[in-house]
């Protein structure tokens, strides 16, 4: 029986534990949807068609164009261009103005329409195509492909996404795999916002149940003083949950997290239960382009409460208990009330704090467990 036991999966060993992680090198899996195009003559359009309705939420990373002979008539000058227009419910996912440069797709060849902007579509969205060809241009007909990746299970399985301002998560190449959150699209604009958070409300402040939540990530822009970040773990991920204009997280819910404010200088804890939280600030200061990790712990003290520890650790430095704040040179340990908790789930994400603030959170690992 005990050689039997040594076979056992570490996970079943270990089946006192529950938990999620990821170290993210596994990119989404991209799929295809195909629309044929018919070919049109000089000075003939296609009016807004739909071309796909995916039914569930995606994440639209290319639009290409295979033609089955080559166009006439595109070139240089007033009349001879053609311009494709792909949209997201009606708003501009990709434009492509077609003349003597860029040339039209030649016969046979997958060419992309250029970068995508706003690729987020929702289950309940579609995809549309509007062609206009000058006096003329005559385009043929060809293969409109549409590459994209469902958002759920996205980055990977057990993770989310939430952007509303046209952001997106990309696993990146790299040693170490990383995924990348951009809160804009080729605009930024202030209070755009980005999540990465765990799937599910899976974990809560319960009795006897000690939590513990790790991540290292580090984020740049082109002012972090006007960048908000968020890392940690808190109930309902979604849009605000970094409150626009520097405000920080909500003034209510279930959570503990450390974040970067706009206009500050050092990193925040907080925790929270309801309207009750405890924000101290650490005398960490925010580095930018630099990996730093952050580890949470929940540690029950009693029938009724916990306490909660913050941990920092730079690169290349030790994890240190987060505490000694620049003015009372204490050590955080936060309490929080079982009473009034609800579910949470992994919280990783960044808003601009201005306009014209290229900025991105770069995510190595992050992970959370919980005594079941």
């Amino acid at each position: 029986m005990s050689k039997l036991l040594e076979q056992f999966p570490r996970q079943l060993t270990e089946r006192g534990i529950y938990g999620i992680f990821s170290d993210f090198v596994t990119p989404p899996v991209k799929r295809i949807e195909n629309y044929l195009v018919a070919g049109l003559t000089a000075d003939s359009d296609l009016t807004v068609v739909g071309i796909f309705s995916p039914g569930q939420a995606i994440q639209v990373w290319d639009v290409q164009f295979t033609g089955n002979v080559n166009s006439s008539g595109i070139a240089a000058g007033s009349g001879n261009n053609s311009v494709w227009v792909v949209a997201n419910e009606g708003n501009a996912m990709v434009t492509a103005t077609y003349d003597d440069d860029p040339a039209f797709p030649l016969e046979d060849v997958a060419t992309s329409l250029g970068t995508i902007e706003l690729g987020q579509v929702a289950a309940t969205g579609w995809i549309d195509l509007t062609i206009t060809n000058g006096t003329n241009a005559a385009t043929p007909a060809g293969m409109l492909t549409i590459l994209y990746s469902n958002l759920t299970g996205y980055p990977e399985q057990g993770w989310s996404v939430h952007a509303s301002d046209g952001g997106v998560v990309t696993i990146t190449e790299g040693v170490r795999g990383e995924a990348k959150l951009t809160p804009s699209d080729s605009t930024d604009i202030d209070n755009d916002e980005i999540y990465l958070a765990s799937e599910l409300e899976q974990f809560k402040f319960l009795v006897n149940k000690p939590a513990i939540f790790e991540a290292r990530v580090k984020f740049t822009a082109t002012a972090i003083g006007t960048t908000n970040v968020i890392v940690g773990f808190k109930d309902a991920v979604g849009a605000n949950t970094l409150q626009d204009d520097g405000a920080g997280p909500p003034d209510s819910y279930s959570g503990a997290c450390l974040v970067h404010l706009d206009g500050g200088t050092y990193w925040v804890c907080e925790s929270s239960v309801g309207a009750t939280q405890t924000t101290v600030t650490t005398d960490k200061t925010v580095v930018d382009d630099t990996y730093a990790t952050f580890r949470i712990t929940v540690n029950p003290i009693s029938s009724t409460q916990a306490e909660v520890h913050f941990f920092f650790g730079s690169s290349g430095n030790a994890l240190q208990e987060v505490g000694l704040t620049t003015v009372v040179k204490q050590f955080v340990a936060h309490k929080v009330l079982f009473s009034g908790a609800t579910e949470m789930q992994i919280c990783l994400g960044i808003k601009d704090g201005a306009s014209a603030n290229a900025a991105s959170l770069t995510v190595d690992y992050a992970g959370m467990w919980q005594e079941r």
